[in-house]
This record gives structure tokens, C-alpha cells and sequence, in this order.
């Protein structure tokens, strides 16, 4: 748990790496944090936006996230208009 610490401390002055780290917790529900689509979107976006090349893993949790929130949002229904 000590970790968690230095790594919410790192993400709150704006590491990228730290960020990214902590959207992948909230999305998987690590290190004792609850699962939150919202935290999770937050801080992968947030990772994005400090790194110019962005990590891959990063990227897929924040697409996840998105993709989740949005089927939630909508009732399941992800149809996109000529592409589904």
C-alpha cells in the first residue's frame, strides 16, 4: 500500500507513468481501490495527454474505459450508424 502512496503522490504532479499506472488500478480494482470507470478514464486520459509517445497499455485501458462507460451509459447499445 505504500506504493499506492508515492504513486498517487507522482501522478498528482503530473507523471505520466504514475498516472497511467493508477487508471490501470482503478480499472482493474488493484491494490484495494474500488472499480472506477471514471478514475480510471481520468487518469489514463491524463497519462496521454503528459506523454507525447503514450505507453500501448495506457492507451487500451483508456479505450476500455470509454467503451465501458459508454455501454453503460447507453444500455449495452454501441451501434455506430453504417459501421455496426
Amino acid at each position: 500500500k505504500e506504493h499506492l502512496h508515492y504513486i498517487t503522490v507522482a501522478a498528482s504532479q503530473g507523471n505520466a507513468k504514475a498516472c497511467g499506472m493508477l487508471g490501470h488500478y482503478f480499472l482493474n480494482a488493484y491494490c484495494g481501490l474500488t472499480n472506477s470507470l471514471i478514475l480510471a478514464k481520468h487518469y489514463s486520459e491524463k497519462s496521454l495527454e503528459e506523454d507525447e509517445e503514450g505507453d500501448p497499455l495506457f492507451t487500451y485501458n483508456f479505450s476500455c474505459a470509454l467503451l465501458q462507460l459508454g455501454s453503460d451509459r447507453y444500455e449495452g447499445i454501441m451501434e455506430i450508424p453504417g459501421h455496426s
